[in-house]
């Protein structure tokens, strides 16, 4: 969206603006005026285009994004192996967290590890944002694992000195 000042100040013409307020459905990945603008939207760091691919790296996952038509976007996800540890069957990935509108395709292992997903996604615009989300939902539970093993961990630690002074 943009507004008259903004119309005004950077002489915008009509193109310019129904461009920014309507936009067809996108065929094609691209670099989009928005993540010059305000650096903080792009999908990740090192954000570029390689062939017909949109490629970018966060929190240690490579994406790499292309339409295969019009709305149809695959994206494969190389996943870092301290995230993949978590998830060592291919069906802990295609259960969650799902993409809201696509879902998990293949999954990739390596030694009870996985080091690849392929996500199947339909959006009108290219789905950098939804993209994230899955990444942000494997981080999420990959941090929430960690806490449950500390929690449990020092509860046991409890439990054995209880145990060590019923012995004595």
């Amino acid at each position: 969206m943009v507004s008259e000042q903004e119309i005004r100040e950077d002489g915008l013409t009509t193109d310019d603006v129904l461009d920014r307020h309507t936009a067809e459905p996108m065929q094609e990945v691209r670099m989009l005026p928005e993540w010059e603008e305000w650096p903080e939207e792009q999908p990740g760091e090192n954000t570029h285009i390689d062939g017909d691919e949109l490629v970018w790296e966060r929190d240690g996952f490579e994406v790499r994004l292309r339409s295969y038509e019009t709305t149809h976007w695959k994206a494969d996800l190389t996943v870092p192996r301290e995230i993949g540890s978590h998830f060592p069957r291919p069906v802990d990935l295609k259960s969650r967290p799902k993409p809201k509108y696509g879902f998990v395709d293949t999954v990739d292992l390596d030694e009870y590890a996985a080091v690849g997903v392929t996500l199947v996604l339909q959006e009108n615009f290219i789905p950098t944002v939804e993209i994230n989300g899955f990444i942000d939902g494997l981080i999420e539970q990959v941090d929430e694992n960690e806490q449950f093993k500390e929690d449990l961990e020092s509860k046991l630690s409890a439990a054995r000195e209880n145990e060590s002074e019923v012995d004595e």
